[in-house]
């Protein structure tokens, strides 16, 4: 059947049609396409098989075209990345790492060699630092052709509280593109020696451990990976920093309002903030925190008032982080 993938991936005519819809994004560069989730289409229910299967995804749109599935993969990084919500049925766990504070970089292949792409872009702010990482310090590592690296990219523009002295490439996983095997952490650790490239850093946590540090963590740390024994992996960033994260991801009164209402540290949150979102989200912080000293009511209920009264509440107020983190 024309358009069928390897894998147990979606056919190519179900993720047209999510874009289509706005489940999915969907960027080329000649051949190649590449296919990510959208906010819209985690809430869609119809293309729930396309949105796990499009983190990065980047499929050879003639290679579709000819049926030759053995090529239609060109880089196959992880699937769908939970959240907390999926540990509740106490999933068997194969390892945990450190999730630092970064944006993932998606090595593929064109005709003229290795690249790297973000996310949802072949040529973001994330993909052209993380190409130049790589072409100055790993250009004459040679990488088994069917290898997906996949890495965090740190760097000054993805970063999003966390602030390190150094950039690089941090691999935290590599998928044969082939197969779908997901290398375990030993083999990641052998390759990256091999590659000269520095590999996440796994610990010895119970997931008890994970949850009870995951919430008290503020501006030290950004959280843990969790892979489970069916590979699956399952992210936990601090409320903290979920919290920071959205204020500059979407920097809307409904945003800020939300942030403030949930947060009773929401003053600590300020100050974690850079200098212009700041300037942003400090009145509207104020405004709110001015509602409640008057009238003494809950915190969602002045936010709800708060919202009730803007007409822009959607409207983005500043844009702060970079394409792809």
């Amino acid at each position: 059947m024309e358009g069928l993938l390897p894998l147990g991936l979606p056919g190519w005519p179900q993720l047209q049609q999510a874009v289509l819809d706005g489940a999915l994004s969907q960027d080329r560069r000649g051949r190649l396409a590449l296919l990510n989730h959208t906010a819209a289409g985690k809430r869609d229910p119809r293309h729930a098989a396309a949105v796990r299967a499009a983190r990065g995804l980047i499929l050879d749109v003639e290679a579709i075209a000819r049926n030759e599935r053995e090529r239609a993969v060109a880089a196959l990084p992880f699937r769908a990345v939970y959240d907390e919500a999926y540990l509740q049925a106490r999933r068997p766990i194969r390892d945990v790492t450190i999730k630092l504070d970064g944006a993932l970089a998606i090595l593929y292949r064109a005709d003229d060699g290795i690249h790297w792409a973000g996310r949802s872009r072949f040529d973001s702010p994330v993909a052209r630092a993380a190409s130049q990482l790589w072409q100055a310090r790993h250009r004459s590592r040679s990488v088994p052709d069917e290898l997906t690296l996949i890495c965090e990219l740190i760097h000054p523009l993805t970063s999003v509280l966390i602030k390190y002295d150094f950039e690089a490439l941090l691999l935290i996983g590599a998928i044969d593109r082939t197969s779908g095997r997901d290398l375990p952490h030993s083999e990641l650790a052998a390759l990256g020696a091999e590659l000269k490239v520095p590999v996440v850093e796994r610990i010895e946590l119970t997931l008890d451990d994970v949850l009870a540090r995951v919430d008290r963590f503020t501006t030290e740390q950004e959280g843990y990976v969790i892979r489970l024994e069916d590979d699956a992996r399952v992210k936990l960033s601090s409320p903290f920093y979920n919290a920071v994260y959205d204020l500059l991801r979407e920097c809307t009164p409904w945003m800020i309002s939300e942030v403030w209402s949930d947060h009773d540290d929401a003053e600590q949150l300020l100050f974690a903030l850079p200098p212009a979102a700041r300037a942003v989200v400090g009145p509207v912080f104020a405004q709110l925190s001015a509602t409640r000293r008057l009238d003494g009511a809950p915190r969602a209920d002045v936010a709800a008032a708060f919202r009730r009264q803007r007409a822009d509440l959607n409207v983005p107020l500043c844009t702060l982080l970079a394409d792809d983190v």
